[in-house]
């Protein structure tokens, strides 16, 4: 029997080791377990629970030695483990090689609890599928952990000695927070990082505490392993399905709570679960990294579990239990709380100062830059940094989307080397005159505009540079959604729109044609059913081994025959108007009748089908050679 009132409660340790192994498996693969990122959610249950049941039990005068007692007990926890984890991870980052601007700010916010708020700053979609190479991504949590620190211990301490108030006033700002949550959900970072949206479950975890310590709440083990199994569901669950999932596992994990808190319950509280709870906060601290830089393929992957549990034992051992129960904890609570602080704040300066210093490695999986050139929108064409002028050559427009976007290293290299002028134009869409797409609105208003701008403003020689990703409008892409076409409020098949688009081409070409301009379009880049991330191992990278990741290679046979319609058209086109040119980038990524993301264990793409600037540099010669060409 363990009765909410002791010390230790093993089942909310195996609660904890749960937790940790759903957020691992998921960072390992997602589709081991789809929804694995709820391990967090349920962590922040865990957290409300426990650090409101820790605050009841300190016996202050006044709120100063109050929160002093608690800063100095958190800070014990959190920091000296979270500090080495840090250090550990850029010694590794700069071993391999892998120092970005992004991971470098994150580790260093993560050391002053504000690794979220940097992460909102930076707009880094945690779902997103092109989410960069951050090893310190997951701190994210830990900061909303440490900001509600700053709000629990005042209220309890106001309110304690009130019941009906603190449980009225904690149930407002959980229904307050829950509210914003819901109502915030097209706002994806925002509601993922922000501790406004994250409030309601450290809160449901506090309020679950008040209520079992007032009405001594009691569950049967019946229903405990129920609610056992209905968390572990949830991890199973496909992420589609995320605002039902995150409500169902919160309210079921305060009833596993209450459940585990009446009874022990020899599943749940078996020797290995309540172990891996008891090391689950430095398995969380050093997973995300082991699991990015090494990410060994198939069966080799147990080699970097293995050393992950180690690390995370290690940690436990040398630096968690020293500074918690050891000599180390005999420091006055005012000493703890100075040295970490000091520590904390010059380690982050010391990071950020290097992140501004030394900018020389680029993350091969974020999007380019736009220090040199920023891409206007179709309807503000030629704004500041749009253009990058020159007088000697003939002037170059970068017409598309965001792949149009990728390609700004490869226009930064054909101003800086060859002397050319170029600008870039975004179109938020396919770059049409005729057409237009129910997500995308207006498609042919901006492509008049557009075009209306080259007419007056390009001369003889000059060149359009078309790039769309045309699989998703005119054939079928590995993750994007189908693009809708219409034509006069009319929805066309792929295959009517196409046929279409062609014609638009077309007329497009003919009319520049009147003034001396050619056309250049890109085929479409080659796409991957999976990220390029999950075939990277920086490690293997620099020790120079090569491995066969299944996951980024496919047929060429397959890619031709989804891209054959639409590089046919563009074909026939190309043979009919002397001005139209294509570009086709699918021989850089060719060996041996299969496609990779990777070439010579380098990544050639950031996401799924858009080109790092590494692809850039191989694009680049393609470019020049047909630009000399025309």
């Amino acid at each position: 029997m363990k009765s909410i009132r002791s010390d230790f409660v093993t089942g909310i340790e195996s609660m904890r080791g749960i937790a940790v192994i759903a957020v691992i498996l998921y960072h390992f693969d997602t589709n081991l377990v789809p929804s694995g990122f709820l391990g967090v959610d349920l962590f922040f249950i865990i957290s409300g629970f426990v650090i409101t049941k820790s605050l009841y039990k300190i016996k202050a005068k006044n709120i100063s030695e109050y929160l002093l007692y608690f800063y100095s007990a958190r800070f014990k926890r959190i920091f000296p483990a979270l500090i080495v984890a840090v250090f550990f991870t850029l010694i590794l980052l700069v071993l391999t090689d892998q120092i970005n601007t992004i991971s470098l700010r994150t580790g260093a916010a993560s050391l002053l609890g504000l690794s979220n708020l940097y992460l909102i700053k930076v707009q880094d979609d945690y779902f997103g599928v092109d989410q960069g190479f951050n090893v310190f991504n997951h701190t994210w949590s830990l900061g909303v952990e440490e900001q509600f620190y700053i709000l629990l211990p005042v209220l309890l301490f106001l309110l304690k000695e009130n019941r009906r108030a603190l449980i009225y006033t904690s149930l407002f700002l959980l229904a307050v927070s829950f509210i914003l949550y819901v109502s915030l959900s097209e706002h994806i970072v925002f509601q993922y990082y922000s501790p406004i949206t994250r409030l309601w479950q450290l809160m449901m975890g506090s309020v679950a505490y008040q209520l079992y310590k007032n009405n001594n709440t009691l569950i049967n083990p019946k229903w405990t392993i129920l609610f056992f199994i209905l968390v572990i569901v949830c991890f199973f669950i496909d992420r589609d399905y995320i605002a039902i999932t995150v409500p169902t596992l919160s309210i079921v994990s305060v009833l596993l709570i209450w459940g585990v808190c009446s009874k022990e319950h020899s599943i749940i509280s078996n020797k290995y679960l309540i172990y891996i709870g008891g090391i689950s906060y430095s398995l969380y601290l050093y997973h995300l990294p082991i699991i990015r830089l090494l990410n060994f393929p198939g069966y080799w992957s147990i080699i970097q579990f293995a050393l992950l549990f180690l690390l995370a034992i290690a940690s436990v051992k040398l630096i968690e239990k020293p500074f918690r129960y050891g000599k180390l904890s005999k420091l006055t609570k005012q000493r703890i709380l100075q040295f970490f602080s000091v520590i904390s704040v010059i380690s982050s300066s010391l990071i950020i100062g290097i992140s501004y210093a030394d900018n020389s490695y680029k993350d091969p999986f974020s999007r380019p830059g736009h220090d040199k050139l920023k891409p206007s929108r179709w309807d503000d064409i030629g704004s500041a940094k749009s253009i990058l002028y020159s007088k000697s050559k003939k002037s170059l427009f970068f017409i598309g989307d965001s792949h149009s976007d990728s390609l700004i290293p490869m226009m930064t290299m054909l101003h800086e080397k060859d002397g050319f002028q170029v600008q870039s134009i975004l179109t938020n869409g396919l770059f049409t005159t005729v057409l237009d797409e129910k997500s995308h609105g207006m498609l042919s208003v901006r492509g008049k505009a557009i075009v209306e701008y080259v007419m007056k403003n390009g001369k003889i020689g000059d060149v359009l540079v078309i790039t769309n990703q045309l699989m998703q409008y005119f054939g079928k892409t590995y993750n994007q959604p189908d693009a809708n076409i219409i034509l006069d409020k009319k929805l066309l098949t792929k295959e009517d729109a196409l046929s279409v688009y062609s014609s638009d081409l077309e007329f497009i070409t003919q009319k520049l044609s009147k003034k001396g301009i050619s056309i250049i379009i890109v085929a479409p880049f080659p796409d991957f059913p999976n990220h390029p991330i999950a075939c990277y191992s920086p490690v293997l990278k620099t020790l120079k081994i090569s491995t066969k990741y299944n996951n980024c290679v496919i047929s060429r046979l397959e890619q031709d025959e989804r891209r054959g319609n639409i590089v046919s058209v563009l074909k026939k086109i190309s043979e009919k108007h002397s001005n139209f040119y294509i570009i086709d980038t699918i021989n850089i990524v060719s060996k041996n009748n299969y496609i990779s993301s990777y070439k010579d264990n380098t990544p050639l793409y950031y996401d799924d089908d858009h080109p790092n600037f590494i692809f850039n540099q191989y694009i680049y010669p393609l470019f020049i050679n047909k630009l000399n060409s025309i």
